[in-house]
């Protein structure tokens, strides 16, 4: 029968030696990371296939740019606000942001009021360094941001003009 080396016996691998002499631990780090990378994976194929249009009534193709936003009554449903709010966040939730599916929604809001209602709709979500945070409470739990802030930490002014634009105009700082 063969024995293992004791950590002692070579002292080149205390790599190997911990990995020896803590079976349990390093069994449980394996299984932990293994899990952790198969949501991720999970979470990745599901947003492959995640219908873009979430249902909500369709935007124009190509989002106003003139800044001509108008104030006055609402020109969308509450429903229609909670769509939109949807879209925004799904755009922005995970790392890297859709700017065209921003200024899209923001393209196809008419008056301030408009801009209010989605604004509302979309309320304060925790915002982590790449969007929405991944566990827990406490610090991996993100800060309380609103629509502009969220705007304004995944985009800037130069790729969502229309998104900061409005915003602007129904009074909103960003």
């Amino acid at each position: 029968m063969q024995t293992m080396p004791t950590p002692s016996s070579n002292p080149a691998s205390p790599i190997q030696a911990f990995i020896n002499n803590n079976p349990t631990i390093v069994r449980g780090a394996v299984y932990l990371g293994g899990a952790l990378l198969t949501i991720y994976a999970i979470k990745e194929i599901i947003k492959l296939f995640k219908e873009p249009n979430l249902g909500g009534p369709e935007l124009p193709s190509t989002p106003s740019t003139s800044g001509g936003m108008t104030s006055g009554v609402a020109t969308i449903t509450l429903s229609q606000a909670r769509d939109y709010a949807n879209r925004l966040h799904s755009a922005m939730e995970d790392s890297g942001s859709e700017e065209e599916v921003i200024e899209s929604v923001f393209g196809g809001l008419q008056t301030t009021e408009d801009v209010k209602l989605v604004y509302d709709a979309f309320g304060v979500k925790p915002y982590g360094f790449f969007g929405t945070p991944m566990w827990g409470t406490g610090w991996l739990t993100g800060e309380p941001y609103n629509l502009a802030q969220w705007i304004e930490a995944e985009c800037d002014c130069d790729d969502c003009p229309t998104a900061c634009s409005s915003l602007r105009s129904a009074g909103y700082s960003i």
